[in-house]
């Protein structure tokens, strides 16, 4: 009898742990966001504004990508230089690990250009970011 008990034990043990890791790790990522909301908001309040519709989508390689519900007024003001130095001081205060932001539009998060694996390559390899996505004008126009 005391053959088949060590080996249960083991697997039950190791089973919740492995299942608890990703809801708290988007929880932390979460809980991190709202204190970055909180302290641009008392910077900048538009900004924050802004900020407060957005979400983060993932913190990759350290990076952060935080998805952006609105018009492209938000985008702009996200991507201009004083903003971003903003929002990036307060990142990378509260996101662990975090050392770069990208902005990505709503319908850019489930897919799309940027998610492609080429586009994933060369911005690791060039230590890039998507600023814009544009679609493709058809054959013969606009040339």
């Amino acid at each position: 009898p005391p053959r088949p008990a060590a080996p249960q034990a083991a697997p039950q043990a190791a089973a919740p742990v492995a299942t608890a890791a990703p809801p708290a790790a988007d929880a932390e990522l979460q809980t991190a966001w709202e204190r970055v909301v909180d302290e641009v908001m008392r910077k900048r309040p538009t900004l924050g504004a802004v900020l407060a519709q957005a979400r983060p989508a993932a913190l990759v390689g350290g990076e952060i990508a935080i998805v952006l519900t609105g018009n492209h007024f938000h985008r702009e003001m996200l991507n201009d230089g004083a903003n971003r130095e903003v929002v990036l001081q307060a990142v990378r205060r509260w996101v662990v690990g975090a050392e770069r932001i990208s902005v990505q539009a709503g319908g850019e998060a489930a897919g799309g250009a940027v998610a492609h694996p080429a586009v994933q390559a060369a911005l690791a390899e060039f230590q890039g970011e998507v600023v814009a996505v544009r679609p493709r004008l058809p054959e013969g126009e606009g040339q």
